[in-house]
């Protein structure tokens, strides 16, 4: 049984005890209709809504940083080669654009 689940909740005490289940889903219905805080509700909504998306991104974060720090831990040649090459092919492209302009001019 779930505890997100008062009805199957209900059933069981039903199955038990039948004046007490009765008993519970009076007062249940007395509270809904008289009773219920709408701005509590809503307080606690919002609360919860702030605090996952609050875990969601920390766990991300964590995520993240675990990633960088393995990556990073890997001797730095990677980062390094990836420097080379980018500068390697930059200087190779600055090389063709001297050649080819002055072959256009």
């Amino acid at each position: 049984m779930s505890p997100d689940d008062p009805d199957a909740w209900l059933e069981l005490l039903m199955a038990r005890d039948q004046a007490l289940a009765v008993r519970v889903m009076e007062v249940r219905r007395s509270y809904a209709r008289e009773q219920f805080e709408y701005g509590s509700l809503e307080r606690l909504a919002k609360r919860g809504v702030e605090e996952g998306n609050l875990r969601v991104m920390r766990a991300q974060a964590a995520r993240s940083l675990a990633r960088g720090a393995a990556a990073g831990s890997g001797g730095g040649s990677g980062g390094g080669a990836d420097k080379g090459e980018g500068g390697a092919a930059g200087a190779g492209a600055e090389e063709e654009g001297k050649a080819g302009g002055g072959a256009a001019s």
